[in-house]
């Protein structure tokens, strides 16, 4: 690959942790380090753009809010889920 088939800026505020690809290839995660992680896809069309989506590792622990970091991502090939410190999300 002499040239980069896609450039773009993230969704994200913060400096990108780290970047996954799901099993399907048609869509990837990237996580920063303020704990928020971004669903993107590879397709530039409007309709699947406006598909994408931001979550954030955070938890309400009587009444205070923690902020948990996401050190890794990593899809399951089966059912394209994933995991992190040994919690699963679906």
């Amino acid at each position: 690959m002499g040239v980069p088939v896609q450039t773009r800026d993230s969704s994200l505020k913060l400096m990108t942790w780290s970047v996954a690809c799901m099993a399907d290839g048609k869509d990837y995660a990237i996580d920063s380090v303020e704990g928020r992680i971004c669903a993107e896809y590879f397709d530039l069309s409007t309709e699947i753009q406006d598909q994408k989506y931001v979550f954030s590792g955070t938890d309400r622990l009587s009444n205070v809010d923690h902020v948990w970091l996401v050190n890794a991502l990593a899809f399951c090939i089966v059912y394209n889920i994933s995991s992190s410190d040994g919690t699963v999300s679906i």
